[in-house]
């Protein structure tokens, strides 16, 4: 074989040097892809992991509501129900867990004619030979034990025992209306939920719990009007807006 000159031993020593790069190159590769793999993974699994701490710490400070597992219950939103006069009800129970709104007459003499407000569904009675206007009160039902709140802002002015068949069923609560000093909204069906009411206490409309519904599922007892709505026995609280004393004059 004839003699390679000097500039083609430079060439094949530069040709040699290159191809020993590309396979050095390609070992490389080989040996580092499944480390690139692993901490291709390892970052996944870690941003991951991150995500649901992040997601975790989050959920710890969204605020509770009636739902939560802390048992405080949650003031209902501020709807009108109706109006007497001067007087505007409130909704005095947490919406979701209304089962029926429905107005009816009474035999109180005092009472004043509602005027519903549409911003919520509600039905109307028929009067069963009660005297007075069709909406002269109107029930709210709920489960028994549901927190009830003030429907105004006022104050406490009595409380007293209420009686049916001869019997104590719970109390009614007289709320002298901030809006009205010749108006008193009566509020029946009351059991004490918690710290019961005293008189000369000032509530505060959806934010003062003043009872809770009394259960009137008990033996002896006929079922509710508004129960015609509802899927249980009616279970509800009862309200009205009547005359006070001061004036005794109409709505």
């Amino acid at each position: 074989m004839p003699q390679l000159s000097r500039q083609q031993l430079a060439a094949r020593r530069a040709e040699r040097r290159a191809r020993d790069q590309r396979r050095h190159r390609r070992l490389l590769i080989r040996g580092s892809a499944p480390v690139l793999a692993l901490a291709i993974v390892g970052g996944a699994i870690a941003a991951g992991f991150a995500t649901f701490r992040g997601s975790e710490s989050q959920a710890a400070i969204v605020p509770l509501t009636s739902a939560s597992t802390s048992g405080e219950p949650r003031p209902p939103q501020d709807i009108e129900i109706a109006t007497a006069g001067t007087v505007s009800l409130r909704l005095p129970i947490e919406r979701s867990l209304v089962t029926a709104i429905a107005f009816r007459a009474v035999d109180n003499p005092l009472a004043i004619a509602m005027v519903r407000s549409g911003e919520i569904d509600s039905n109307v009675m028929p009067p069963n030979g009660r005297p007075g206007p069709d909406t002269g009160s109107v029930d709210i039902g709920a489960a028994a034990t549901t927190p009830v709140y003030s429907p105004v802002d006022g104050v406490v002015r009595a409380i007293n025992r209420y009686r049916i068949v001869g019997t104590d069923q719970g109390y009614e609560l007289v709320i002298a209306p901030n809006t009205a000093a010749d108006r008193a909204v009566h509020i029946t069906h009351l059991d004490a939920h918690g710290v019961r009411p005293t008189v000369g206490q000032p509530v505060a409309k959806g934010q003062t719990i003043v009872g809770q519904v009394r259960d009137f599922t008990a033996p002896g007892l006929p079922p509710q009007d508004i129960s015609r709505y509802t899927a249980d026995r009616g279970n509800h609280v009862h309200i009205e807006v009547v005359r006070t004393s001061i004036i005794g004059s109409g709505a």
